[in-house]
């Protein structure tokens, strides 16, 4: 209760990379609200307002959520968020059932009840589900659609007269806190977001980066002779983006420096899946039938990078050490036009490599089985692209 009385008013700034949160957590009482003012920094500015919450519930009272967040910018409702469709799939329900993210009848915004059980039914108290089955390993896990974001974090983008007032949360729970976490990121007027996914993350079209991932640094971490497979990707706001890239020469502050032809760089390619492999339960759902319909395809050589409009595209950078590079930070410019450029850097740590008679990679979530043939294709495209970044199975 000590720590409920400190944080249910009181907001203190942080700063958070790229933007400004707002409080490490802040805890609304129930039916109370607060009011946070819009930190300097991001007055008069187009920004993203990242809102992540959750209801507290006491262990064994479990549920799914509901509609318990009421949330107003400068008196006015918010416009659907950018990073999730307009509502949620109950997958515990067969068959699958649409819920709004926002009832416009109430007023108030969808929060997900933290636990490790899901109700059925998000409107009527009823029979309980594990949450490793459907909703949590489909719609979580897996992050299909992104609904991952759906339940707990909500983006919205402001414009700069938006971007100047207070907003206005209110938990309208009876008996439980809601935890929350506010974010600003000025998006300084640009239309494309550059991220370097969190390791093991997997980035889909419709993806959208968390806070952290937009804090802007760009920074890895290589080993002499080791491979490195390291991503970039990037998300459109509103239109398509088209970009001729170059990326500059790696040196460092000694002068020393990394050939060019170190590094590969290729764009992930997408195809489209037979409408026959589609699961037509998939096709009642928009989002559901886009993310099935674009499958990952390769990585292909090209100059140009095309982000369609509100999707999100891959960048792989797979880099190949050479084992007589001397340690240290060495610093490259990744560049799109003249006005777009990402500052990036590489430290070499004076670490020396074990040899391994072991292959290890993420190249699939599952072995070829006893197809020898594409055993021996995928480990020879293992050993040729040295993709190392993240174990999965050993193959020898």
């Amino acid at each position: 209760m000590e720590s409920l009385k400190k944080l249910s008013i009181i907001a203190l700034s942080c700063v958070f990379g790229a933007g400004l949160c707002l409080a490490d957590e802040l805890i609304i009482a129930p039916q109370s609200g607060v009011e946070l003012k819009i930190p300097e920094a991001i007055r008069g500015a187009a920004a993203l307002l990242h809102v992540r919450a959750r209801l507290q519930l006491p262990e064994g009272a479990e549920a799914w959520g509901g509609y318990f967040l009421g949330m107003r910018l400068n008196g006015e409702e918010l416009k659907e968020p950018i990073n999730t469709p307009p509502y949620l799939i109950d997958l515990c329900r067969l068959p699958a059932e649409k819920t709004p993210l926002y009832s416009a009848e109430q007023q108030r915004w969808f929060v997900r009840a933290d636990s490790d059980y899901i109700a059925f039914n998000a409107q009527e108290p009823g029979a309980l589900y594990r949450r490793e089955a459907f909703l949590g390993n489909a719609n979580s896990l897996k992050e299909v659609s992104n609904y991952q974001n759906a339940y707990y974090d909500k983006v919205f983008l402001l414009s700069a007269k938006q971007a100047d007032g207070a907003l206005t949360l209110h938990n309208y729970a009876q008996r439980y806190p809601m935890h929350l976490h506010i974010d600003f990121t000025p998006t300084k007027g640009k239309n494309c977001l550059f991220f370097a996914p969190k390791p093991g993350r997997v980035v889909k079209r419709n993806s959208f980066p968390s806070p952290d991932e937009l804090s802007g640094n760009l920074q890895w971490q290589a080993a002499p002779g080791e491979r490195l497979a390291i991503l970039l990707a990037a998300k459109t706001l509103e239109n398509e983006e088209n970009f001729v890239y170059e990326m500059g020469a790696w040196t460092n502050e000694n002068g020393n420096s990394l050939a060019a032809e170190c590094f590969d760089i290729r764009i992930l390619s997408y195809k489209e899946a037979e409408a026959s492999k589609i699961p037509s339960e998939y096709l009642c759902y928009p989002s559901f039938e886009d993310t099935a319909r674009q499958q990952p395809d390769r990585l292909i050589v090209s100059k140009q990078w095309h982000i369609p409009a509100k999707q999100c595209s891959l960048m792989w950078i797979i880099a190949k050490i050479p084992e007589e590079t001397i340690p240290g930070k060495y610093q490259s410019i990744l560049k799109f036009n003249d006005s777009v450029s990402l500052p990036m850097q590489l430290e070499i740590l004076p670490l020396k490599l074990l040899q391994s008679e072991h292959i290890y990679g993420l190249w699939t979530n599952s072995l070829p089985g006893n197809n020898a043939e594409a055993r021996d294709r995928q480990c020879q495209d293992l050993r040729e692209h040295g993709i190392n970044t993240f174990f999965l199975d050993p193959w020898t």
